[in-house]
């Protein structure tokens, strides 16, 4: 949906800007879709927004600032025939016909080629062309200021493109002009526009030839037509005639050797106005301004990767307070656990629910991959959990309904294996149920044997309506140890390919059994950075360790 604004600033000149939005941002943040840099207006000072076929205008800054026709608004509707005032500046919508610039079928030649500059050239002489006067003697000095100019403005709350159109016109003698880059797709996006022009022919749209325009694009040289009428070729575009344009002129953006846009300007007034000395010119002014854009975009780039990185560092927090900040302190039991995320945010998961009547309830699960989807599956599953555990006595009717309701939640083919453990400190026994879980790891304290405590049943989420069914309950001793663990623990490799395993897992538990549940968990986890020399994880890793006093 196309919208047109024409800017006037608080000096007067008027600039119109096109969009092909439903959303328009306008502030002071460089990075607005329209850069207002009045003193107190806010970074984002309001929005346009498109409902259905009309325009609407949101106040979001905090202490207000923008007046429709005059007067202070929040919300409003807004017509071709309002004035929005947003500190010296005042925008209007204009009715969308025709795209301020095309880009005709017609073919053209031009008189003059330059290769694109790398750098604003040295002072030389002009070099004046069909009937064209030479620039001025200080033009060289103009051009040093306008490259000045420009330089400083990179990083600043201006609005890049116009002040690139401000050097066009400060430059050269152009009456109307615009800068486009090149787009994902390679087609031309105009990013402003500008005409000197008065009266109706203020508003008509800039015609370009596909032929001249494809010519700057592919072969990266800058072209000029000094007497456009006169040249046979170059006149048989339908707009030349019709525009009685003189002269033209265009040069690439170039960055690293690849083109990334173009600027373009033409006038219509006498032929000759245009020379290569100003071609020159504008091809110096041109490095500098793809060096502007391109620092611009990274900028941009940055900007959009540092609020994604902040928002992500603000989940990970969150995420974090959902596990266990410290293990319950139960009579008979020492309890431990530790997560860790291969990314900002992981789908691990464990908790801790001490029940009323002494015994613990230990769970851990694993969502399928990695990162914020599994992240937000994981919350879904804690606070289920977390409302079930003590409504559900029974651990096997308590993983029907979770699964059930995760199987109405989950439509993208994720799923969750978890293990669920009750433990009773003071009948001494352990009562194993696993949804397709890594099986944990019991090593009995009279002859440090380790064993795999297997029960068997699907992930949760795949199937509907599955009957559970708890393992064999487990004796306990005092000295014994239970371990329980998510993949990212038996699957991490060293720069072999060499995966930790669980033989390794159960050789170390029974090694370091005699220590606390803190300090196996530490030695555990200690084990396996080791064997990865500090390789970052390719999974979530998580792990619990349970020891009977």
């Amino acid at each position: 949906m196309s919208i047109s604004l024409v800017v006037r600033g608080a000096d007067g000149k008027e600039r119109r800007a096109d969009f092909e939005k439903t959303k328009l941002t306008i502030g002071s943040n460089p990075r607005c879709d329209v850069a207002v840099t009045d003193p107190g207006v806010e970074p984002e000072q309001c929005v346009l927004v498109r409902r259905d076929d009309r325009w609407e205008i949101f106040d979001i800054g905090e202490a207000g600032g923008v007046l429709l026709n005059g007067r202070p608004v929040g919300h409003a509707e807004v017509t071709p025939a309002d004035e929005i005032w947003i500190g010296g500046t005042v925008l209007r919508i204009v009715e969308v016909g025709e795209e301020a610039v095309s880009f005709t079928e017609s073919s053209s030649t031009v008189r003059e080629e330059m290769p694109a500059a790398p750098a604003p050239p040295a002072p030389a002489k002009a070099v004046p062309l069909v009937r064209a006067p030479a620039a001025r003697p200080d033009a060289r000095f103009a051009l040093l200021n306008e490259v000045q100019k420009l330089i400083s403005s990179i990083g600043t709350e201006g609005n890049i493109f116009e002040m690139i159109l401000d050097t066009l016109f400060n430059a050269v003698p152009v009456r109307r002009g615009f800068i486009a880059l090149t787009g994902e797709d390679h087609e031309l996006q105009v990013k402003a526009h500008r005409s000197r022009e008065k009266g109706s022919a203020a508003n008509e749209r800039i015609e370009v030839s596909r032929t001249l325009v494809g010519k700057v694009l592919e072969t990266g040289n800058s072209v000029l037509t000094s007497d456009a009428e006169a040249d046979a070729d170059f006149s048989a575009a339908r707009s030349i005639h019709r525009l009685r344009i003189k002269a033209a002129i265009c040069v690439p953006l170039v960055v690293e050797n690849e083109v990334i846009g173009l600027l373009y300007g033409d006038n219509r007034e006498q032929p000759g106005t245009l020379t290569k000395d100003h071609l020159s010119i504008l091809n110096a002014l041109a490095s500098v301004a793809a060096v502007a854009v391109e620092k611009f975009r990274l900028m941009a780039e940055y900007d959009a990767k540092l609020k994604i990185e902040q928002a992500l560092a603000i989940a990970r927090s969150i995420q974090l307070n959902f596990l266990p900040r410290h293990p319950p302190e139960l009579e008979g039991l020492e309890v431990w656990g530790r997560s860790e995320s291969c990314d900002e945010t992981g789908g691990d998961y464990y908790d801790f629910f001490p029940m009323q009547d002494g015994s613990l309830r230990v769970v851990i699960a694993d969502v399928t991959g990695h990162g914020v989807g599994p992240a937000l599956l994981m919350a879904t599953v804690r606070a289920a959990l977390r409302v079930l555990i003590h409504a559900e006595p029974s651990p096997e009717k308590l993983m029907n309904r979770l699964n059930n309701l995760i199987r109405a939640d989950v439509r993208d083919g994720r799923f969750i294996t978890l293990f669920l453990g009750a433990i009773d400190p003071k009948e001494r026994a352990f009562l194993p149920l696993g949804a397709g879980h890594t099986p944990p790891i019991w090593c009995r304290a009279k002859d440090k044997s380790t064993h795999l405590v297997t029960s068997s049943g699907p992930p949760l989420g795949i199937l509907p309506d599955i009957e559970f069914t708890c393992g064999t309950k487990l004796p306990l001793a005092p000295g014994d140890v239970l371990l329980f663990t998510t993949d990212g623990i038996i699957e991490a490799d060293n720069p072999e390919g060499e995966q930790f395993g669980l033989k390794r897992l159960r050789a170390l538990v029974a090694e370091h059994s005699d220590g606390t549940a803190h300090e196996i968990g530490e030695a555990v986890g200690k084990a396996v950075d080791d064997f990865a020399w500090g390789r970052p994880l390719r999974d979530d890793a998580t792990l619990i360790t349970v020891k009977v006093r």
